[in-house]
């Protein structure tokens, strides 16, 4: 579940947003993974397969890549209510 705010400052042209994401659940090993379609996504962003000498980081970094897609989907869908 994500949760976003977005708050325009008063007196100022700043939309300032905040995007809770309590929990989130992301694998780059297994499960979807050895599909072809998602694996080659994965490996397109260089997250596919196990590290051994930084477990995690990859499921991190998936992680980032999503948080930072529903920001901007945010962002866009807040300026389109503003134009309106």
């Amino acid at each position: 579940m994500l949760i976003t705010i977005c708050r325009t400052n008063d007196g100022e042209d700043l939309l300032s947003m905040t995007v809770y994401m309590p929990s989130i659940e992301v694998g780059t090993v297994g499960g979807g993974a050895v599909l072809d379609l998602l694996g080659s996504v994965l490996e397109m962003l260089g997250i596919k397969g196990a590290r051994y000498a930084s477990p995690g980081q990859d499921a991190q970094r998936l992680a980032c890549i999503i948080l930072s897609w529903r920001v901007t989907v945010s962002y866009h869908f807040s300026v389109l209510l503003l134009l309106r």
